[in-house]
Order: structure tokens, then sequence, then C-alpha cells
């Protein structure tokens, strides 16, 4: 996708309980080059969870991740 739109913003929506596999993704690492990764909380989950989470994988991956 990237290779098709370089000059477009592209966003990977995903639900907070991924947040949590992420770091098994194959190169995952590679994310902020290709996308802006966007958490959306299910039902039940707890924003200081996820918040906890998208700074893990910041400080591991160096992915900046939003949260909604």
């Amino acid at each position: 996708m990237r290779e098709m739109y370089p000059e477009d913003r592209l966003c990977y929506i995903i639900g907070g309980d991924t947040l949590y596999q992420v770091p098994s993704w194959r190169e995952a690492s590679r994310l902020h080059e290709l996308c802006e990764m966007i958490a959306v909380p299910r039902a039940g989950e707890r924003r200081e969870d996820l918040l906890a989470q998208a700074a893990r994988l910041h400080d591991t991956l160096g992915l900046q991740v939003l949260l909604t």
C-alpha cells in the first residue's frame, strides 16, 4: 500500500485486544514506516491498560500508537 500511495496518510486500525499481540508480529518494528497505528478499546477494556501497552510498544519497538 505504501508503494501505491506514497504521499497518502495510511492508518491501521486495530482493536485494543490486538495491541497485546503486536510484539509477536513479523517485522512489527517496521510498522511506523508504513502506517499510523490506531487502537480502539473493546467493550470492558480499561484505557489505562491500553495506554500502558502503547507505551511499552513505543519503548521496545519504537511504535507510536494512537488511542481513540
